[in-house]
């Protein structure tokens, strides 16, 4: 929040908008934020033929709740800031109205309040990993839960705390679905909690479609571990759907069509059939194959201070101890992230705020590898010690470098 870090004249080039709070204060914003929050204020703007956020309207709705109680809440106090109301907006293709719900600020502040909920969900799952308790005050007494700051340090928090929109929930994907991933590889999830999970992701789906992988990597591994598999596939399939199914038949309904903005202006996944067509199936193998190259790339480079440290604290602290990478943890670790950068190399969208987030299963995966090699104790108080004076080195220099935006 010291900032705006972006000068003026490179906004667009990052795709960021400047905002000041004071002379010292200040953020470099997403340049769909202003979106995300024009549509809380009025989500009936979802329901518009071109509305480039109808295929995710869970965030923009449940943030919309969010600042109606926000709004009533200053309300019973006395304060009035003469909203709703409507703005006419001038353009070079003349003027447009547009109805506002709330201030902007309450909005914002919704949005933050979302993004502190997701993060805290996200450490609940990362604890449950670990068999520890968010809750229980003795649990943090075990040094191995402290590696979760990296869930909070990191270039997806660093920008998406403070800019409304739905990246923050990549990062609660991967541990509520390594969480999932882990109970089901050890069989501990009866068919009444797996329906559960399918419907959740098909709830979460519409806030963000990276849900869908979600529901693919626990239909898998119910497939390999369980048995009743395809009938009861076919019934996960269904309850995963309803939800969106639901969202889209209310659409078309209404508009008689439904607006995939990412297909439709993005061409994600419909590149894959126009290179196809246009250059033929090697070089659209090939260019498959430079989208694999471009995630992981992308991935190393915003971590490489991690990278750096990470392979030494295990080489001294390891010894000749095996690595454990036969467990449900490794085992849902490397699963997502196949899956995950699969998903978006297919999709054809690979920017740093994507790739960005695998930083989360390679941290449980140190993690575990440390959990499940603990050393003597006197050893370990001196690994400890090492972490406090490496790992602040890792934090401070995610906090204060530049970017990345996109």
């Amino acid at each position: 929040m010291v900032g705006p870090r972006v000068p003026d004249h490179m906004q667009e080039k990052y795709c960021v908008r400047n905002f000041e709070i004071n002379s010292i204060f200040g953020h470099s914003m997403n340049c769909d934020s202003a979106d995300y929050i024009l549509n809380t204020s009025n989500p009936k703007r979802l329901l518009e033929e071109d509305s480039i956020r109808q295929a995710r309207p869970g965030l923009i709705i449940n943030a919309s709740i969010y600042s109606f109680f926000i709004d009533k809440f200053f309300d019973f106090f006395g304060y009035n800031d003469d909203y709703p109301k409507t703005t006419f907006i001038d353009t070079k293709n003349g003027s447009y109205e547009v109805f506002e719900n709330y201030n902007p600020r309450i909005i914002y502040f919704s949005y933050f309040l979302l993004n502190v909920k997701i993060l805290v969900f996200s450490l609940f799952f990362y604890f449950r990993i670990f068999k520890k308790s968010i809750l229980n005050p003795l649990h943090y007494k075990d040094w191995l839960i402290w590696f979760s700051l990296v869930l909070v340090v990191n270039n997806i928090v660093n920008q998406f705390m403070w800019s409304p929109s739905t990246k923050l929930l990549n990062i609660f994907c991967s541990l509520f679905t390594i969480y999932f991933s882990i109970k089901l590889i050890s069989k501990e999830l009866n068919l009444k909690k797996i329906y559960l999970i399918n419907i959740i992701c098909g709830v979460l789906t519409l806030y963000y479609a990276v849900f869908f992988l979600s529901f693919v990597i626990f239909n898998l591994l119910f497939f390999l571990f369980y048995k009743k598999k395809l009938f009861n596939i076919l019934i996960n399939s269904l309850l995963f759907i309803t939800p969106y199914a639901i969202w889209y038949k209310y659409i078309t309904d209404l508009n008689q069509t439904f607006y995939f903005s990412n297909f439709t202006d993005y061409n994600f996944i419909l590149w894959i059939r126009d290179s196809y067509n246009t250059f033929g199936f090697l070089k659209t193998i090939n260019s498959i194959s430079s989208g694999y190259y471009i995630f992981f790339s992308s991935f190393f480079k915003q971590y490489f201070l991690f990278f750096i440290f990470a392979p030494i604290f295990l080489y001294f602290y390891l010894k000749k101890k095996s690595l454990a990478f036969n467990n449900s943890i490794v085992l849902s670790c490397t699963i997502f992230i196949i899956f995950f950068s699969s998903f978006f190399v297919v999709l054809g969208h690979k920017p740093q705020n994507i790739t960005a987030c695998l930083i989360i299963p390679f941290v449980i995966l140190f993690s575990e590898i440390i959990r499940a090699n603990r050393t003597k104790k006197d050893n370990e108080n001196f690994f400890k010690k090492t972490f406090l004076t490496i790992f602040p080195i890792y934090f401070f220099w995610s906090l204060i470098k530049f970017g990345p935006y996109s």
